[in-house]
């Protein structure tokens, strides 16, 4: 609970203006992003005494430093608005970054787990396949998804796709499923839209 104190009536305008700072929270909400109410780091106006959640480090004329609500920084409608929107968007934005960087470094970690999990080769299935009206076999190890090899497919290729695809399985199998995988790797920026 911030401290209460009386409003400091001396304080001298014009006001040189240092910063305004949104210190309000936000939250992703469908494809916005929006504040949260009462979130921020509630301040009394060193001018005026009442509390704000976007302030002004403001200098005044005798060269006090002061912290006031962006109404009490003795600006035009149009300063105030201007000043204040674009802390919001600062503050929105640093809130994206954020949960970005989070998401990232979950899914990094994620990544990494799969990644040392060692591929099943002695559990890999060959059966006899039809490609085309041509022999191939059908590649398959556990729950991935099967590989059609030909007899002139590239072999190494073919098991690096096998071994792709049963790593996909595996981070899928980590984070919840294939739809929970592919908001994590939205939220991190890394999604293909494959």
């Amino acid at each position: 609970m911030p401290q209460r104190h009386e409003p400091t009536p001396t304080l001298a305008p014009p006001f040189r203006v240092k910063q305004v700072r949104d210190t309000r929270s936000f939250v992703e909400d469908g494809d916005r992003w929006v504040p949260v109410p009462g979130s921020g780091d509630v301040r009394e106006c060193d001018r005026c005494g009442r509390t704000h959640e976007i302030h002004a480090e403001v200098v005044d004329a005798a060269g006090r430093a002061a912290v006031v609500g962006v109404g009490c920084m003795n600006a035009t409608v149009a300063e105030q608005r201007r000043l204040s929107g674009k802390a919001t968007r600062d503050a929105r934005k640093a809130a994206r970054e954020r949960a970005r960087a989070a998401a990232r470094a979950e899914f990094d970690a994620h990544t990494r787990a799969v990644a040392a999990m060692v591929f099943p080769h002695d559990q890999v299935r060959r059966q006899p396949a039809d490609w085309g009206g041509k022999p191939a076999e059908e590649w398959r190890v556990q729950d991935a998804g099967p590989v059609i090899v030909s007899e002139w497919a590239d072999h190494e290729e073919r098991m690096a796709v096998l071994t792709s695809n049963w790593r996909q399985r595996r981070m899928e199998e980590r984070v919840g499923g294939p739809d929970t995988l592919r908001a994590l790797e939205r939220r991190a920026g890394t999604y293909d839209g494959g």
